[in-house]
């Protein structure tokens, strides 16, 4: 069920950086290296609609150019430093919450004690307690840093600028950074190649082709899709004198990327949710100070490549009529009806759950559904002895999860 309305964390001020010109920029110095004032409010309607002002009965490239004008001279910082601010950005701020004194003087070198639940791209199990902390074991960090728009694809490195923009640069899980994206185009896989999961059982990301095409394309999880595509609308408006979006399945072109038709659709079927806007509020408050177009304003997409026209007045419809708040549900929950009919395995054995019987409870109602998914709070799952604990999630008026626990022995 969507959302009309947000939380907003209070606290107020605004960290400064230094001034950043378009595309040929010197590093900046390290800005993670001292306790840090973190400004994690939401901006309101009308303050997100005076950054757009001018914007009135534009459409195609005029659009496009506009908004670029507005967001093109944004605040740069290092690669190594994404790695830092990612604490903040892609934290779970449900789970892993800062109060307003660590807010006033977060620590970056203190990052080993904080260790935030975090929420990755391509991972479907966000906000649940099987969700990825910043550090695996130890100090090794758990998430890799995803360009959204693959470097091979932009012609950039990881200098300053295109290569550490945070808007399109994300904490992911690995194995479908790695062996799912890569560098290729996104697409509706309808010939599947390989299934990528975040666990050996749970499959989030597919690669294979489109349309009969022989090029790969790669297909992540539904949850994702409107994300990845706003994502990459920003950057083709950010840098607009560089990138484009295509309708042409490639992957070995520079500059460009697609499937545009694809990406406009992930706009639509995906709409905007609370982790979104506030990771936008929380880059613009305190790393590049530029916005998302495409979050504020997810129709300009379908304005600029598509048909519509975009306007910021007083009728401009709410911000937030379709955001979606994925906070946990207070309105309903998961009932595991009936176990799997296998609990018990020997190391090394698959999970099955076959026979696994999930209703949801509301408003004095039960119903059977299937649209669940499962995860697990320890990914060495079946490869060890031990007791483990499955989460069953679902997205219905929120992220509600149940569990069921299993045993795993060696012989």
């Amino acid at each position: 069920m969507k959302k009309k309305s947000l939380i907003f964390i209070p606290l107020t001020a605004a960290l400064l950086m230094s001034s950043f010109s378009l595309f040929f920029i010197s590093s900046p110095a390290k800005t993670t290296s001292v306790a840090q004032v973190i400004d994690a409010t939401d901006l309101d309607e009308e303050e997100i609609k005076s950054y757009y002002q001018g914007i009135t009965n534009l459409s195609g490239a005029t659009l496009l150019t506009s908004l670029s004008d507005i967001i093109n001279d944004h605040t740069s910082i290092n690669y190594s430093d994404a790695y830092d601010w990612m604490a903040i950005t892609d934290r779970d701020w449900i789970q892993s919450p800062l109060s307003e004194n660590e807010l006033a003087s977060y620590d970056f070198s203190n990052l080993t004690n904080d260790n935030p639940v975090m929420h990755l791209m391509y991972r479907n199990d966000n906000y649940l307690p099987s969700a990825s902390r910043y550090y695996e074991t130890g100090e090794i960090i758990s998430f890799d840093r995803e360009h959204v728009w693959a470097q091979s694809r932009g012609g950039f490195d990881t200098s300053a600028g295109m290569g550490t923009d945070m808007h399109h640069l994300f904490a992911s899980d690995k194995m479908n950074n790695q062996n799912g994206h890569g560098n290729s185009d996104f697409g509706n896989v309808d010939e599947v190649s390989s299934q990528i999961g975040n666990t050996d059982y749970n499959n989030t990301g597919k690669t294979g082709t489109q349309n009969g095409s022989s090029i790969t394309v790669y297909e992540p999880h539904d949850d994702v899709k409107g994300d990845i595509a706003r994502a990459l609308f920003y950057m083709a408006v950010r840098y607009d004198e560089t990138l484009s979006l295509t309708s042409e399945i490639q992957n070995s072109t520079t500059y460009d990327i697609g499937n545009l038709d694809v990406l406009l659709e992930w706009n639509k079927s995906d709409p905007v949710d609370v982790f979104e806007i506030h990771r936008n509020n929380l880059i613009y408050n305190n790393i590049q100070h530029n916005r998302n177009p495409f979050i504020d304003f997810p129709d300009w997409a379908d304005a600029i490549w598509g048909e519509g026209v975009a306007n910021v007045s007083e009728d401009t419809p709410s911000l937030i009529d379709n955001v979606i708040d994925l906070r946990p549900s207070r309105n309903g929950r998961l009932v595991i009806e009936q176990l799997p009919n296998k609990i018990a395995y020997t190391r090394g054995e698959t999970l099955d759950v076959t026979g696994l019987v999930v209703s949801y409870e509301h408003d004095g109602t039960r119903e059977t559904i299937t649209d669940y998914v499962l995860s697990i709070e320890d990914e060495s799952i079946l490869s060890s002895p031990g007791n483990y604990r499955v989460f069953v999630s679902s997205k219905l008026e929120g992220v509600i999860y149940t569990y069921f626990d299993i045993n795993v022995t060696n012989t």
